[in-house]
């Protein structure tokens, strides 16, 4: 952020912000984007805390909140697991309907969602939550539904937190 922002004058109020936050989505997808066949990836991620994961879901249905800016749990599920794409609802900024449908896995995306591999459900935020400013920004808005999923999972079922590295 600090690096983007040092290339407006202190002058230049308008979309300054705007701007360097679609500079910094655009730089972060860069860094996400997965150099692997689909093949290779599919065999790593089989084994990984992710993989295992989407076989539970398969299993299970049931919900994700996933505070990864990555599409690849979806990826997991439709090529490693044999999801089909309509069995699998995804939740972003995107959306106007955050119901959860019992009959399909839903996935939340409350950070953002950015597309590192290909999946049948293509659609990426608008808005990707990069910075502390930004994360802040969104905690005051109690309503929104990115805060009020995550309470209502907190109240409703038991949670399971994987941390950033899926251990």
């Amino acid at each position: 952020w600090n690096y983007v922002k040092s290339f407006f004058h202190a002058d230049q109020k308008g979309n300054q912000e705007a701007l360097a936050e679609a500079v910094l989505d655009s730089l972060i997808k860069k860094v996400l984007c997965i150099k692997q066949s689909q093949e290779e990836l599919r065999e790593t991620l089989k084994k990984q805390a992710l993989g295992r994961l989407a076989a539970l879901l398969r299993e299970q249905k049931g919900s994700v909140i996933t505070y990864n800016y990555d599409n690849l749990l979806e990826f997991c599920l439709e090529k490693i697991e044999g999801v089909r794409a309509v069995d699998i609802k995804i939740y972003c900024d995107r959306n106007n309907d955050f119901c959860s449908s019992p009959e399909k896995i839903n996935i939340y995306h409350p950070h953002g969602r950015l597309n590192v591999v290909e999946t049948a459900e293509g659609s990426e935020s608008e808005f990707t939550v990069l910075t502390e400013s930004s994360y802040y920004d969104l905690e005051q808005q109690i309503y929104n539904w990115q805060n009020s999923i995550q309470a209502k999972a907190l109240m409703d079922t038991s949670c399971v937190f994987i941390g950033f590295s899926g251990d």
